[in-house]
């Protein structure tokens, strides 16, 4: 069975390619001043779960940094309770800016006459 030859000085593109995706970068987080509890609690779920303690942090920080839909919901609403009432309608707005006289044109020109 005969392999497809590279030209010379070509460089192997999928290596290189799945190196960056391995490679990518990691936040390091250090936890200054934690109770005594929430260590022990968080090294008891670790042992519950199986994982190591560092691995149980991460996946309780994942956990509580996930947003639902409900509160980009919630968010979108207050944000929009915030803004004044547009009383004009977009239709109107599009058409008010589409006939608009430009400068220099014929309908600037007559605008300008009348």
């Amino acid at each position: 069975m005969a392999t497809a030859t590279k030209p010379a000085g070509v460089i192997a593109f999928d290596a290189i390619t799945a190196d960056v995706l391995r490679c990518r970068a990691m936040a390091t987080i250090i936890v200054r001043n934690l109770d005594d509890i929430v260590a022990e609690r968080l090294r008891l779920r670790a042992h519950l779960n199986g994982v190591s303690v560092e691995e149980e942090a991460r996946r309780v920080l994942a956990e509580g940094t996930k947003i639902t839909r409900k509160e980009i919901a919630e968010e979108a609403a207050a944000i929009r309770a915030r803004q004044k009432p547009d009383s004009q309608r977009a239709e109107d707005i599009i058409r008010r800016y589409r006939n608009r006289p430009l400068r220099g044109s014929a309908r600037a020109r007559k605008a300008d006459k009348a």
